[in-house]
């Protein structure tokens, strides 16, 4: 089967073995950005007016603080931003509030700080890391769909987390017949449920080697099965 560039990444994470191919995927493109934010884009007019306008969530701006080099270029961007944030302040500071706190009336703190409350809610990386989940559940179903050998490989795998479980699930109606879609999903179903239940009795089995006795009776291999547990319940960020 002649493999394209976009279905490459997917069979590359189905063949590590993970509980999740498209977590896989989404760590590696995440590093990525992460060493591009901090590299490239710092001499790239449109993303640095991209940085400056939209800013970073929290979860993103801990990977940039820990990861090991680019503090000045991180310290640069934040510098530009925070511009940004303080314009906000001090239109907000020039004005009145008028705080409604009566029982009759809808309380209001009086003020329109929607512009601060959008620097909570939006991410540059976010924005681009979204793409690339989405990305993903859209090449896997269409591999599925397209590709025998791809579906013998899904079907004999460990499945995925259960986040992407449910955009591949969503998605599906967007790009299968009814007759395939009603068929993906019950095998997607059918696969997450066997490789979940093998999750537990890992969990089990981990759990087990903190008691002696147990210990002596199970000498296999559980050190990824808490890992493997916390990926399945949660995946990556998307």
């Amino acid at each position: 089967m002649k493999e394209h560039i976009y279905t490459i990444p997917i069979r590359e994470a189905m063949a590590e073995n993970s509980p999740c191919p498209i977590c896989k995927i989404y760590e590696k493109e995440e590093r990525n950005l992460i060493e591009y934010t901090l590299g490239p884009s710092m001499m790239e007019p449109d993303s640095r007016e991209e940085s400056n306008k939209t800013g970073f969530c929290s979860y993103h701006l801990d990977k940039l603080l820990n990861f090991g080099s680019g503090k000045l270029s991180m310290a640069l961007m934040l510098s530009t931003h925070f511009d940004e944030v303080l314009k906000d302040l001090g239109t907000l500071a020039k004005k009145t509030p008028h705080p409604v706190t009566g029982v009759l009336k809808k309380k209001s703190p009086g003020i329109d700080i929607s512009s601060l409350e959008k620097r909570f809610s939006r991410c540059v990386m976010c924005k681009k890391m979204e793409k690339v989940s989405v990305n993903c559940v859209d090449t896997l179903i269409y591999m599925w769909k397209d590709q025998s050998d791809f579906r013998k490989e899904a079907e004999a795998s460990r499945g995925f987390c259960n986040k992407h479980l449910v955009s591949l699930i969503n998605h599906a109606p967007h790009k299968l017949n009814e007759e395939e879609c009603r068929i993906f999903i019950s095998k997607l179903l059918k696969i997450q449920a066997e490789n979940a239940n093998k999750d537990k009795e890992n969990l089990l089995g981990f759990i087990d080697q903190f008691d002696y006795q147990k210990r002596q009776e199970n000498s296999g291999d559980y050190s990824s099965a808490l890992s493997d547990v916390v990926t399945r319940l949660q995946g990556k960020e998307i």
